[in-house]
């Protein structure tokens, strides 16, 4: 049984999708693990801000796994359409990109939206080798480079 991986490269991030490989070393088959808004429920490790200028508001949780860090992103009054990542920063100053995605014309998580699609928050999961005693923070950042809220791990 060999694990299965894909790699999409956009821009200067990269997203990594993979299958296999469980907790305990053994290879596992893919599965459904259900959505972003699920696993964001049951996670308590939780970091949270929002920031003054953007008035962008981001909750991280996260989970430790044998290969490094799961977390999942809740991100609100966010405006599109743009793409955007979610970076974990190491006490270290090394930075590695958990995912990527692109925010709907529509916004997320906007509170005064007129459809109730806009006002959803959006979520977001993704992994970094970093273990989390080795993180510092996390940031959304724009794919131009500019930083939309940063939030303690």
């Amino acid at each position: 049984m060999g694990t299965a991986a894909a790699l999409i490269v956009g821009g200067p991030f990269a997203a990594v999708a993979t299958t296999g490989g469980g907790d305990d070393g053994r290879t596992t088959e893919a599965r459904g693990s259900g959505t972003a808004r699920e696993a964001f429920g049951g996670l308590t490790d939780r970091g949270s801000a929002t920031d003054p200028g953007t008035q962008v508001s981001a909750t991280v949780a996260l989970e430790e796994k044998a290969w490094g860090t799961r977390a999942v992103l809740k991100l609100k009054n966010v405006k599109g359409p743009e793409k955007r990542a979610l970076i974990a920063v190491g006490k270290n100053g090394e930075r590695e990109t958990l995912t990527s995605w692109s925010v709907p014309a529509r916004g997320c998580g906007i509170p005064d939206a007129t459809t109730a699609k806009a006002r959803e928050p959006l979520y977001v999961d993704g992994g970094a080798a970093l273990t989390p005693n080795q993180i510092d923070h996390f940031e959304v950042m724009t794919f131009d480079g500019k930083r939309l809220v940063e939030a303690d791990a």
